[in-house]
């Protein structure tokens, strides 16, 4: 009898029946000398030479691939295209961005592969769906849930834990499928520094899946990046083009306009620059200054910009002290008195702001990090209320920038190009987080702070 993992002084094994090398070494390795090692029946030499089976041969190819994925991502050298979180998909779209011919230097001719082969068969299918005997059926977050999953989807499921079942599902029941999803989100570009994009364009998709076609629309009023933008959200989620593709596109053209913007290399892209242009610098009101004294208005221009600056005001803060957060602010700027006199009759004016046009999103620079951030709020347009929710929270640390995703179930998500790559990292709920739990985030690199606020429209029927 062997026993797996005891070395023997003296140790007799017998060989004959062995089918493989493997037995040979199992039997073989137990003895801690040669002279206490007894051979009984002999052994077939022929067992010894014949060479590896192809799973082990697999094995070895896709340790010596993953070895060269490894030193190239610590040199900043692999290609933004090679992304996943599963070693099978990791492997294949590394394969795939070779054309599948690039073998690791000193590979033993037992384990090479010629030109043609497939040096990853036979794991042709990378993803899959977990199944669970008794478990509730878990919908997919969005529209197209009742979609496959196969090997070209953009971020591979993830596997998470499943508590414990108090009671045996019932006998005869058939089986329950659980799709397991994870957020998508964009690969940072090492080459052309995306981190701007990475963080406001994550958030925008996953605000985006909830309602395709009428944030497909919504998003067209924004204007033509932001048009653009969700051209790109339905290719990807059609699976007719990939996140990274629709970041390209939109990158390209607002480079073409302004360059010096948006430039191209290893340079950080002003994230006021990029917001400016995605949620539109246009009004979704109006704007006047009034006389507080003969009520003549003056210089009526557009009013509620879709991208501001959550500037500081310390008025309001002195008013509301603690409580004071983003919908105090806002309220204000219907409001609000500026240092100008009358050209009429002297009295001061005061500047009156209307929103007459729901805007579907909007982003706020945070430029006072200590006001609160709202989780919801309302905005009176044409004289109605209007529900707003925060779906996303921008982060900078040392010029990179990253985002935290919040769905409207409270759900909440990180995401960084660099560390998290084409997925975000589920956080938790965000009841259970205490109250400036969105200001920062803290990571390995360090801890990154809030600086930008992404609200959305939550309630559909009135829009």
């Amino acid at each position: 009898m062997l026993i797996q993992g005891k070395t023997r002084e003296l140790d007799v094994v017998d060989l004959n029946n062995c089918r493989t090398h493997f037995a040979y070494y199992t039997a073989l390795s137990r003895s801690s000398t040669s002279d206490g090692t007894i051979i009984i029946q002999g052994l077939d030499e022929g067992k010894i030479p014949r060479g590896i089976h192809g799973c082990l041969r697999q094995e070895f190819r896709e340790l010596e691939t993953l070895n060269i994925i490894t030193e190239l991502a610590y040199n900043g050298l692999l290609g933004r295209s090679v992304k996943g979180i599963t070693r099978k998909y990791v492997l294949r779209t590394f394969q795939d961005s070779k054309d599948g011919n690039v073998q690791p230097d000193g590979l033993h001719e037992a384990v090479r592969w010629r030109q043609g082969d497939d040096p990853l068969r036979p794991a042709k299918s990378i993803v899959g769906k977990w199944e669970f005997v008794g478990a509730r059926i878990v919908e997919p977050v969005g529209e197209g849930s009742d979609e496959e999953i196969d090997s070209e989807i953009e971020a591979a499921p993830v596997k998470r834990k499943l508590q414990k079942l108090k009671t045996r599902p019932d006998k005869g029941k058939k089986r329950a499928r659980v799709d397991f999803v994870t957020l998508p989100g964009l690969a940072w570009d090492q080459v052309n520094h995306s981190c701007a994009y990475d963080a406001v364009f994550t958030p925008l998709y996953n605000l985006w899946q909830d309602h395709g076609a009428r944030w497909t629309n919504r998003l067209n009023e924004l204007g033509d990046y932001a048009a653009e933008l969700a051209i790109g959200f339905k290719s990807f989620r059609g699976k007719t083009g990939t996140f990274e593709r629709a970041h390209d596109i939109v990158w390209s053209q607002l480079h073409k306009k302004h360059p010096d913007l948006f430039p191209t290399g290893a340079v950080v892209t002003g994230l006021d620059d990029l917001t400016l242009k995605i949620f539109g610098s246009t009004g979704w009101g109006t704007s006047s200054k009034k006389c507080t004294k003969c009520d003549v208005a003056y210089e009526e221009q557009p009013g509620f910009c879709g991208s501001q600056a959550l500037t500081v005001n310390s008025k309001l803060r002195a008013r509301y002290g603690r409580d004071y957060g983003v919908s105090q602010w806002l309220s204000a700027q219907k409001i609000a008195r500026v240092n100008q006199s009358c050209p009429r009759c002297g009295g001061g004016l005061t500047v009156f702001t209307v929103l007459d046009q729901t805007p579907p999103c909007f982003y706020l620079s945070v430029v006072d990090k200590t006001i609160n951030f709202d989780l919801n709020l309302n905005l009176q347009v044409n004289g109605a209320k209007q529900l707003y929710g925060l779906r996303g929270v921008i982060y900078a640390m040392d010029e990179h920038f990253t985002s935290r995703v919040i769905q409207p179930d409270g759900r909440v998500w990180y995401h960084d190009g660099i560390e998290t790559g084409s997925v975000a990292v589920e956080e938790g709920l965000l009841h259970t987080m205490t109250r400036t739990f969105l200001h920062t985030c803290v990571r390995k690199a360090g801890t990154q702070k809030a600086v930008g606020l992404i609200y959305a429209v939550l309630d559909w029927k009135s829009v």
